[in-house]
């Protein structure tokens, strides 16, 4: 699988995982009276993340996007079926990673699974995200 395909298929599912993300609020992040940020399960799991800005992530790192602690997945089943779709599929296409930006992934995976992911693959893949984006349409998103 060559880097623009992997690289299509990272942009896709990321954006999409984004306007979940968005939609649901599964993490529930909010500031303090002092600043300091918590969420459903009280810390963030992003704390102490090398991307981690004063206002949220400043990269776009798939493997966090597609992850959900524990208490957040109980809180959003829903959401949590969806992005487990996803991140099967980033699996399959080697995209694994999490804090870890765009560009570390891709060349990672680039470099340690030349063509892992046949042709089979890249079909089931297109008809998944179709899926997953008809599934987003229709949930409003």
């Amino acid at each position: 699988m060559n880097v623009i395909f992997r690289s299509y298929i990272f942009d896709v599912l990321y954006t999409i995982a984004d306007q979940l993300i968005k939609k649901y609020n599964p993490c529930q992040i909010y500031k303090d009276a002092r600043g300091k940020a918590h969420c459903l399960r009280d810390l963030p799991c992003c704390g102490g993340c090398k991307f981690l800005g004063p206002d949220g992530c400043t990269t776009k790192c798939l493997g966090c996007k597609l992850g959900l602690c524990e208490t957040a997945q109980n809180a959003n089943l829903e959401l949590y079926k969806l992005l487990f779709k996803m991140r099967h599929i980033s699996w399959r296409c080697g995209l694994r990673g999490i804090r870890q930006s765009k560009k570390e992934i891709i060349d990672f995976c680039c470099r340690s699974n030349k063509d892992r992911v046949t042709r089979m693959y890249k079909n089931a893949m297109s008809n998944t995200i179709r899926d997953l984006k008809a599934a987003l349409e229709k949930s409003g998103g």
